[in-house]
């Protein structure tokens, strides 16, 4: 089941990378950012959607480093895994609360299930 969550941090991270990453390069990146993470509501300003832009990219990189190393299975990434995916749904939950917004709230309840599906496994 590891190597499932191993696949899942990879896919994930990936997207989130080369998404925010675009969103960061281009000129109106922040705007088109805004369709993508629609967890944030659109009275957010584009301060508050540059730090969720960064935000969601060392998630990401995060994501695919420990993703990686949970396929290459050189050493138990269990840890890991759970503390990264922890970290998420703390972040996703902060978020929710921050914002008070019902998209936000379904983000967080998807960071909570996606780490309460790992326990779930372990």
């Amino acid at each position: 089941m590891l190597q499932v969550y191993g696949w899942i941090l990879v896919i994930f991270g990936l997207f989130e990378t080369i998404t925010n990453t675009i969103y960061s390069t281009k000129a109106d990146g922040i705007k088109l950012a805004a369709k993508q993470h629609r967890e944030v509501p659109p009275t957010a300003s584009e301060k508050q959607m540059a730090f969720k832009v960064k935000v969601m990219w060392v998630i990401g990189v995060t994501f695919v480093a420990t993703g990686v190393m949970t396929l290459l299975g050189h050493t138990d990434m269990t840890l890991s895994v759970m503390y990264i995916l922890g970290a998420f749904a703390v972040y996703t939950v902060a978020e929710a609360l921050y914002y008070r917004y019902v998209l936000s709230y379904a983000f967080a309840v998807f960071g909570i299930g996606l780490l309460a599906g790992f326990l779930m496994n372990m």
